[in-house]
Formats: C-alpha cells, structure tokens, sequence
C-alpha cells in the first residue's frame, strides 16, 4: 500500500503542476489579447475582468501546500516504506532488521536503496524540535519550490533551508537531510510490480 501512497502522490504532484503551467498559458493568451486589444475598451474590460478571476481562482498559498502535500506524503509513505522494509529502530525488537531480510529479498532491496533511511521523514514529522533549536541560532528559508543557486538569496545555505524541493534535480531537502523523489517514485514502482507478481 506504501508504494501506492509514494506514486499517488506523485501523480497528484504533476497533476498540480499541470494545472499550474494550463493557468499560467492561460494567463499568458489573455495577457497578448489584453495587448493586442488596442483602444477597444470594451474588450479589455472583459479581458482584465477574465485575468483576475483566473488569478484569484487559486491563490498561490493554496497551490504551494498542494504541492508541499503531495511532497510531504511522498516522503512519509516512503519512510513507511524503509520500515517495512529494515524495521524501525526499537531497543525492545533489536533483530527486526535481520527479520526483514527475506522481504527485502523477495523485492530486490539491498542496503543502497533510496529508502533506506528515514531522516528526511522524521525532519519533516519532527519539525517542531528542530525550529525550537535552530530558531535560537539562526533564521531559515522555508518551503520552497524551485531552483536556486548557492548564494542567490542572502544568507541562502542548504543546510538552513526549512523544507525545498528543486524540480530540475528532483531533490527534496529538509536542512541537512535530502533525497531524490524521482529515484523512490522509481523505487516504490519497482517494488510494487514484483509485490503484486
């Protein structure tokens, strides 16, 4: 079921970012009509009346926690996924590693795999302790989405970035602790042919 939760999200990811690139080519016809509208008045009333309703039909916040949704279950259902596989570190249980070994040989699943660890996931879940102590230190970027270059926002560091995700490498970051969406989208579809084989 975890795999199916990892590539759900994943289409609900590119189903948002869809609708986003629909509704800015949308905005962008609008805007060349608006400018070939000349003196008709009229016209460019209605054009700007048809621009603002597009533009308020989905504020920006709204989309941005779409996408942090879908970013966020993907990570956590590929957490589950890690202790399903290798067991979650229990001083009471502390062979469940060695017990999940037949399973990780029935999907093809050695120790490299990219759902291997879960420290992204407990970042993300964990979030609260992590603000308390790095708050006292230093301030922090937040959840953001795109590319950008070391240095290009003052203070910019990796490491102090509270949640981005870089759709051009397909890296999801959490401070210091990141990994490729794109590697356990693959990963998790893998497993889930050879699960239901």
């Amino acid at each position: 079921m975890q795999c199916r939760f990892v590539l759900l999200a994943a289409s609900q990811y590119d189903q948002i970012v869809a609708e986003d690139e629909a509704e800015t080519q949308e905005y962008q016809r609008l805007s060349r009509e608006l400018q070939e509208a000349g003196d008709d008045y009229a016209a460019r009333e209605r054009l700007i009346h048809e621009m603002s309703v597009l533009r308020d039909s989905r504020p920006n916040n709204v989309t941005m926690a779409r996408r942090w949704l879908a970013l966020q279950s993907m990570a956590v259902s590929a957490a589950n996924l890690s202790k399903l596989l290798w067991g979650s570190q229990d001083r009471r249980k502390p062979n469940r590693e060695a017990e999940r070994a037949p399973l990780r040989k029935l999907v093809r699943v050695d120790d490299s795999s990219c759902l291997r660890s879960t420290k992204l996931r407990n970042a993300f879940e964990h979030f609260d302790e992590a603000l308390e102590e790095r708050g006292r230190r230093q301030p922090y970027i937040g959840r953001n989405i795109g590319s950008f270059p070391p240095g290009m926002i003052a203070g910019d560091d990796p490491d102090e970035r509270f949640g981005h995700f870089d759709p051009s490498t397909s890296v999801l970051s959490f401070w210091e602790r990141s990994m490729n969406i794109r590697e356990v989208i693959e990963e998790a579809g893998r497993i889930l042919v050879l699960a239901e084989d």
